[in-house]
Parts: C-alpha cells; sequence; structure tokens
C-alpha cells in the first residue's frame, strides 16, 4: 500500500463517511477488531488552501472569568448573580457599551491559529471486500 498523503486522507475520509450512520447502532463498551479487508476507491479529492483563524475559539472563558472575579474583589455571590444574568440575558447587560470594540481589540492582539483547507471528496465510490 502506498504511504502517499492524499491517498490515506481520502480513503479515511471516505470510510469516516460511510461508517457514520453505523456509529449509533454500535453498543457501548470496547469491541476488538482484526479483519482483513480488499477494497477500492474511486473518488475526486478537494483540499482547501491552508489559511489563519483567530484564536478567540481557544480561551479558556472558565479560568479567565475566575480571574477576573478574583483581582476584582467581587463576593461569590454578586459574581453568581451576574454570570447567571450574563448566561440568561437578564439583567443590565448595557453596562459593556464597549464590547464589540473590545472583543476586536482583544481578538486581534492574540496570535493566528493555523487551520487546514477544507476537505471534500467528490464523486465517491468505495467498495470493500471484508473478510
Amino acid at each position: 500500500m502506498s504511504n502517499d498523503p492524499t491517498l490515506l486522507a481520502a480513503l479515511a475520509k471516505a470510510i469516516e463517511d460511510t461508517a457514520e450512520g453505523c456509529k449509533g447502532i454500535v453498543t457501548a463498551g470496547e469491541h476488538g477488531v482484526n479483519v482483513g479487508f480488499r477494497g477500492r476507491l474511486t473518488t475526486t479529492v478537494k483540499k482547501g488552501k491552508d489559511g489563519e483563524s483567530r484564536a478567540t475559539v481557544k480561551i479558556p472563558w472558565t479560568k479567565v472569568c475566575a480571574l477576573l472575579v478574583q483581582r476584582a474583589g467581587v463576593t461569590r455571590e454578586a459574581t453568581l448573580k451576574a454570570i447567571r444574568d450574563a448566561l440568561t440575558g437578564e439583567g443590565d447587560l448595557d453596562v459593556l457599551p464597549d464590547y464589540d470594540r473590545l472583543t476586536k481589540e482583544l481578538a486581534d492582539s492574540l496570535p493566528k491559529l493555523k487551520r487546514n483547507g477544507q476537505f471534500k471528496l467528490k464523486d465517491t465510490s468505495l467498495e470493500l471486500e471484508i473478510g
């Protein structure tokens, strides 16, 4: 078998897409698998350009909130009420009129994360002989 990265990635994606419906019917527990198979994969691989994304999705918000609370000297009850109000949309949420600007400044100051381009298969046929 070739170790061509395009071939291996296409095969993995085709098997993943084919097996998607099976995951829900497998029973809970650990299942050993040791089976030989032969097969043919016919497809067209389309790989998008790699890029960058903002690091805001990686911010550990629980830790950030804990540090803010600790350094602001806010009491536990007031902190929990503020967090609950923010999550439920209740209370005075107009206290941060510059929220969008502050969020943009924070996001712009963080390093960018590398993101792999989208990987798609087109006109895929996967035939497996298991046994």
